[in-house]
């Protein structure tokens, strides 16, 4: 994934009209498959690269908050959680995945 986001930068910086994953969904979606193939570090940067490309996005705050609670850090995916809440009040994700875990 390190080298793959190293060669889209450079890409980006060299062809900026080019290379745009027009929306986050496509990187959302990498990122879940990924907590699914239980590579945790991979969508970590996969969810931090999507915010850095949209960074008003909750839903790779939804995923930073999955893979936190995948290695058992609840506070941190709390936190996460919050943060995809304040960007979207209407994310539906969050506000359920912070009932749980406040249970």
């Amino acid at each position: 994934v390190d080298a793959a986001l190293l060669q889209y930068r450079d890409l980006k910086r060299t062809q900026p009209d080019q290379h745009d994953f027009g929306s986050d969904e496509p990187l959302l979606d990498l990122g879940y498959d990924l907590i699914a193939d239980q590579q945790l570090e991979a969508a970590e940067a996969i969810f931090r690269f999507n915010l850095e490309q949209h960074p008003g996005t909750s839903y790779s705050h939804d995923g930073l908050g999955d893979v936190a609670l995948a290695r058992g850090n609840k506070r941190q995916a709390a936190m996460h959680f919050e943060k995809a809440l304040s960007l979207d009040p209407s994310n539906d994700y969050a506000r359920d995945a912070l009932q749980r875990l406040r249970r």
